[in-house]
């Protein structure tokens, strides 16, 4: 007897933790959209995004070494303030970048605004794009518009922020929402802020990073389409990312990892922690030219890709 019902003790333990495996397996999957996300994104607003461009281009240049570079950092600061943010500090470091023979000594200034999680506030999702940019075709020291790159991810950045001020929402974990500094010339900026991460042992467990999202040359949304590049750490996240853009968004998605290692995510992966690098899949010929201006940008398509991103943030969050 005692045998006997030791046996079937085990059998429904172990028939208790394959029962609890299997839901738990299933309650990953997202088969179907989530009305609260839905209801969530649809509010992102293209002529907001448009608006955060237009207020970065309007500062004639945001190269990291024009004089102004201070000034930048402090509008971007002014700008989350404005969106609720009251706590959004300006994270300086010191840069040393030798440019056109000469050497520059430079303080650069990565923006943070924070949202502190309710529930695993020592968890950190992490939202960003650099806000510097390049010209090629003109001084840039005076002028750089660089709408596209990256005003545009800057722009995503801020319009998830200020949905989510607007809609109270309460996130799990710490969201940081991050303007990076310095992109362009070494990803000094993310490197600056990964690597004090590291110190300091945060624990980041996503970082979303938006590059060039504001470029599509036709209306027709049935054929917009977004790269998610993703990491040897991070195929799991990008999966789910290409399961909710499918979901929330009118966008197909791509995974082309050729750049992999030129945007600000690389740096998070570099140090361990899980990164997705959303761009546009069609190639911009304004790139680091005088014509990457707001009137060559697609906004309704750079909000798809911010409703797939923030559809995402959400799912992680609620």
């Amino acid at each position: 007897m005692k045998t006997n019902v030791s046996f079937r003790i085990s059998l429904v333990i172990a028939t208790f933790t394959i029962l609890l495996i299997g839901c738990s397996k299933e309650d990953d999957k997202i088969d179907y959209p989530d009305p609260f996300i839905s209801e969530f994104i649809e509010e992102i607003n293209a002529d907001s995004l448009k608006s955060y461009v237009e207020l970065l281009q309007g500062m004639q240049t945001r190269f990291m070494l024009a004089s102004n570079r201070k000034t930048v950092a402090q509008a971007i600061q002014k700008k989350f303030i404005n969106l609720g943010y009251t706590n959004t500090q300006i994270d300086s470091f010191s840069n040393t970048r030798t440019f056109n023979s000469i050497v520059y000594q430079t303080w650069q200034y990565n923006v943070v605004a924070t949202i502190e999680g309710t529930v695993r506030p020592n968890d950190y999702c992490i939202v960003g794009a650099h806000y510097d940019c390049y010209t090629r075709d003109a001084d840039l020291f005076t002028i750089s518009p660089g709408a596209n790159d990256n005003a545009s991810g800057v722009a995503a950045t801020m319009e998830i922020a200020r949905l989510i001020q607007k809609k109270s929402f309460s996130p799990n974990n710490t969201i940081q929402f991050v303007a990076f500094a310095a992109e362009e010339l070494g990803l000094y900026g993310s490197w600056d802020f990964a690597d004090k991460a590291s110190i300091s042992q945060k624990n980041i467990s996503m970082m979303l990073n938006f590059d060039m999202i504001a470029h599509w040359p036709g209306i027709d949304s049935t054929e917009w389409t977004v790269n998610i590049l993703d990491y040897e750490n991070s195929s799991s996240l990008r999966l789910r990312a290409q399961k909710i853009c499918s979901l929330y968004t009118n966008l197909s998605t791509i995974n082309d990892n050729t750049n992999y290692n030129r945007s600000d995510s690389y740096l998070f992966y570099r140090y361990g922690y899980e990164a997705l690098f959303f761009a546009s899949a069609a190639a911009d010929d304004t790139y680091h030219t005088t014509n990457d201006i707001v009137s060559n940008c697609n906004f309704d398509y750079c909000r798809e890709v911010t409703k797939a991103s923030c559809a995402l943030l959400i799912d992680k969050n609620k």
